[in-house]
């Protein structure tokens, strides 16, 4: 799905959508989950009937998921707030990705 981010016109609304795109791209050179193991989370979470909102579907999504959990509102907050160069920086601390902004 996120193979495309990188297409979104740059928002003055939304200026964060570059980071994000950064993120994903960044992410994705590593490489993605198989379509199989996506199917089969979604088959799972089809048939769990359960009110879980984020399901891993790929080993990368856990550390993700684990880091934002780990979080106060105040620090997600201060997060988006850095400058794009501080920001980079912290991505590249807390998952060892270099983004290109």
């Amino acid at each position: 799905m996120a193979h495309e981010i990188e297409a979104l016109q740059r928002s003055a609304i939304y200026p964060h959508t570059k980071r994000i795109a950064a993120l994903f791209a960044a992410s994705l050179a590593r490489g993605t989950a198989p379509p199989a193991a996506v199917a089969a989370c979604i088959q799972e979470v089809i048939e769990s009937g359960g009110w879980q909102l984020r399901h891993t579907a790929s080993p990368d999504a856990a550390p993700f998921l684990g880091w934002r959990a780990a979080m106060t509102d105040e620090q997600w907050t201060a997060w988006g707030a850095l400058s794009d160069e501080d920001w980079a920086a912290a991505v590249k601390r807390d998952f060892g990705l270099d983004v290109t902004l």
